[in-house]
């Protein structure tokens, strides 16, 4: 059995915590509030998101309201005018009622009027049985605004080429979530920081000039 918590500095203490149990594959990945904490996940149009649907998770500790120290505003824009705290990361709700963070915002890609989340593609990638680490992105597109795209290393041993794994993206996301470049990298040739996060901003940067 493996604990998640879930805090942030401006927290003050564990929000969330999720039970990794080994009967129950995925179940780590749910979290339920930490009293005093309350969660909502509020959807693009500032209304709370439906069951299964995406939104920002927002965070209030019941009786307090959140400031912070000498700032007469609203915290650089991290708190809500009803006071909850604006997390910057994506969750939804299970028919439970437990949350299930799904990645940051900021790694949100807009294409084409959609919303794709760079951690469900990457999830998706990583389900293929030749592929170690993904790294899912977007790049400008003319008519579209950007377009997904991931960049994978392999197994070893791997033989899996870039036709197959967009193929496998297409059978398993919707048609505007599948990405339309994928490309295989050396292993180690994910760039990563001290930390072993994967640099997505690196990537973009990288293949920005890459033709689609």
């Amino acid at each position: 059995m493996l604990l998640n918590g879930y805090g942030m500095v401006e927290l003050g203490g564990l929000a969330m915590m999720g039970i990794d149990l080994s009967f129950w594959p995925g179940s780590g990945d749910f979290c339920a509030p930490v009293p005093p904490f309350r969660i909502r996940v509020m959807g693009a149009d500032g209304r709370p998101a439906r069951r299964g649907e995406p939104g920002e998770v927002q965070i209030r500790r019941s009786g307090v309201k959140p400031h912070y120290w000498n700032d007469s505003g609203a915290g650089e824009g991290l708190l809500t005018a009803d006071g909850w705290l604006r997390t910057g990361d994506i969750g939804s709700r299970n028919g439970l009622g437990l949350i299930r963070l799904g990645g940051r915002m900021k790694d949100l890609i807009k294409s084409g009027g959609y919303s794709v989340y760079a951690r469900e593609l990457e999830e998706a990638l990583l389900a293929h049985p030749t592929v170690a680490h993904a790294v899912a992105f977007g790049l400008p597109h003319q008519e579209k605004g950007e377009i997904p795209v991931a960049a994978v290393e392999l197994q070893p041993g791997g033989t899996a080429n870039e036709s197959d794994l967009l193929g496998w993206c297409r059978q398993n996301l919707a048609a505007y979530k599948a990405p339309r470049r994928i490309w295989i990298l050396d292993t180690g040739g994910l760039p990563q920081n001290d930390n072993g996060k994967m640099l997505r901003r690196v990537l973009q940067e990288r293949f920005a000039a890459e033709s689609i």
